[in-house]
């Protein structure tokens, strides 16, 4: 009976045990889903004005003439769809982002 008794109360100690890190653990993945979630929340509110500026001026189209130096005659200017103006080649597809 005595033997009986005691793997009770080991058993017992062992559940309280058990419940005890069953609860830290709980608490430690909720604190940790708690931090992703607002370092999450953090880093989307710092990269998210730069992405809308970004996109808005890579969709606005404000294309700039830009003369191209390597192209010194008229006919290598046009026959790469450039156009010639002031005895310069001059493209229009440069964007003042690049």
């Amino acid at each position: 009976m005595t033997l009986i008794n005691s793997k009770s109360q080991k058993n017992s100690r062992t559940t309280r045990q058990n419940q005890k890190c069953s609860h830290l653990s709980s608490l430690l993945y909720t604190a940790l889903s708690i931090t992703v979630i607002l370092c999450t929340y953090a880093t989307v509110q710092a990269i998210c004005p730069f992405l809308i500026f970004s996109l808005s001026a890579a969709s606005g189209s404000s294309f700039q003439s830009t003369s191209i130096p390597w192209l010194n005659s008229k006919s290598e200017c046009e026959y790469t769809r450039r156009y010639w103006r002031d005895n310069q080649c001059w493209d229009e597809e440069h964007q003042p982002m690049f």
